[in-house]
């Protein structure tokens, strides 16, 4: 087993965030997160589990993202499960055609 809690590929992540609400009424809501990561890739899984964990954290995330209506981490969760099947090259067409950058921004 790797020393996973001297890993620099680990750490914590903090976020903010703050929002309106249209609708009936209108509402406001703030939140703060803090996460910590430790890939899983430290562990060196062999080549053929990748698909199935790349399929198995897809579905999971994208049951996620239904669950809290998250309309874009769905669409990229899907292009990232569809990505499990399909050449890069394919996938990232996709993404630039779905996900267009800002003018002025490049790859």
């Amino acid at each position: 087993m790797p020393d996973l809690l001297h890993r620099p590929t680990m750490g914590w992540d903090s976020g903010v965030t703050l929002g309106l609400r249209p609708g009936v009424g209108v509402g406001a809501g703030a939140s703060v997160s803090a996460t910590f990561s430790i890939p899983i890739a430290a562990i060196g899984f062999p080549p053929s589990a990748e698909l199935p964990l790349r399929v198995a954290t897809g579905i999971v995330k994208l049951g996620l993202d239904l669950l809290t209506l998250n309309v874009a981490g769905g669409l990229r969760d899907g292009v990232g499960i569809v990505g499990a099947f399909v050449p890069p090259a394919i996938i990232n067409g996709i993404a630039d055609f779905v996900f267009p950058l800002p003018p002025g921004y490049t790859d």
